[in-house]
């Protein structure tokens, strides 16, 4: 029979002397959690309305707390609370978190399963209250404090957080407060923003949660010079490129994905594999741009099913407009809903993409945008500014 330390709660010991006297002693016996190691990483304290399924669902079983094991032995958390509320009931895995994994605890009945796109390696736990907050009340809105109990009563992780840390909803986009630093500290407003990646999209609602670093749109020519590197004059939809960027740790396969619903199917140069690092150029069925514009010695380029990027046979918004990239199951991976303001619009005859600066900032934050500064050609009076297939001009 194998069983874990931390459900042992006495253990009995008895010596037999060699005159036959014995001796019982009875020990009480605990896994010792070390405050520091178990922190809090995330919390959606002011959820969307509407879950990942585009079904109504009410705000305290939208919110959530995640903690994270920096221990390197796996801790039994229930009877763990959240601001006093019980950890009750298993709702993904079990109690058993291991070194590594973390745990997203929700409310009572709230399923976090069916609202959100749970990462791996998490167990998902719900308390035995109908909400997060004190007395089974929701979140604040504005600020509250979020503190993790062991089984013996003692304080885990306290998080006083407000809304200027991050995680506060701006119009239909909306994020939970996200741990920068595990090592930082839990009470440093610098060590919290707003979560970067996306988590689901939903009619006109993204929620940005839980995810991970995955494919990411790093640049888009929405307005391009309509005469190439060669001096040729081109459609302007063949002009367009969409550029990702692959801030994983693996190499992922795209083909098949998508771009505002336009497939990626064609493979021009350096296949559909993009490993950690690297960049590939999207393009639509009638482009070239491998011919159209300076490329680096090494670059991936692709091409979409149809003609437009910006969805079917349309080109990109010249004003403003959304970049959606899909996997292959239809979850959005990444979404940019851009403004000429952003960056990337033409001045005279002078025509700019729209380049990321971070890629850990996230994807709908205008100041995490801005024109490239790095001329791609030069032909007659005009200039195109871009960086198709390596690091954008104004990242760090």
């Amino acid at each position: 029979y194998t069983t874990l330390t931390s459900n042992i709660r006495t253990l009995s010991i008895t010596v037999v002397m060699e005159n036959g006297q014995k001796y019982a002693s009875t020990i009480s016996l605990r896994a010792e959690t070390i405050p520091g190691s178990i922190v809090i990483t995330e919390i959606m304290y002011d959820p969307a309305g509407r879950d990942r399924r585009g079904n109504n669902v009410s705000e305290n079983l939208m919110e959530f707390v995640k903690i994270y094991n920096g221990t390197n032995y796996t801790l039994n958390l229930q009877g763990w609370k959240v601001n006093g509320n019980t950890i009750s009931s298993v709702r993904l895995g079990s109690f058993n978190l291991p070194p590594g994994w973390s745990a997203l605890i929700g409310s009572n009945g709230s399923n976090l399963p069916s609202h959100y796109n749970v990462p791996s390696n998490t167990i998902v736990l719900e308390t035995n209250s109908s909400g997060l907050g004190s007395r089974g009340g929701t979140l604040g809105n504005n600020g509250d404090t979020v503190e993790i109990r062991d089984n013996t009563d003692r304080v885990i992780d306290r998080v006083q957080y407000n809304d200027k840390w991050g995680g506060k909803h701006s119009g239909n986009t909306y994020y939970s407060l996200m741990r920068k630093s595990i090592e930082g500290s839990s009470q440093d407003p610098s060590n919290w923003d707003d979560y970067p990646y996306i988590n689901y999209t939903t009619g006109s609602i993204s929620v940005y949660c839980l995810s991970s670093p995955i494919i990411l749109i790093s640049e888009v020519m929405y307005y391009p010079c309509r005469i190439d590197k060669n001096g040729t004059l081109r459609a302007e939809i063949n002009m367009e490129f969409v550029e990702l960027y692959n801030a994983s740790e693996q190499t992922i396969n795209i083909q098949n994905w998508s771009i505002n619903n336009n497939r990626i199917t064609s493979n021009v140069v350096g296949g559909f594999n993009l490993s950690p690092g690297s960049y590939a150029i999207i393009g639509g069925s009638g482009s070239q741009i491998n011919n159209w514009y300076n490329m680096p010695p090494s670059y991936i380029y692709l091409r979409t099913q149809q003609r437009g990027l910006g969805g079917g046979n349309s080109p990109l918004n010249n004003t403003s407009g959304s970049v959606v990239l899909r996997d292959t199951t239809g979850r959005v991976v990444d979404q940019v809903i851009y403004s000429y303001s952003w960056g990337g619009y033409p001045s005279g005859n002078y025509y700019y993409s729209l380049e990321r600066i971070s890629y850990t900032d996230t994807s709908q934050d205008p100041s995490n945008w801005g024109s490239s500064t790095i001329i791609n050609y030069s032909i007659s009076i005009y200039r195109s500014y871009c960086t198709p297939g390596s690091k954008n001009s104004i990242s760090p």
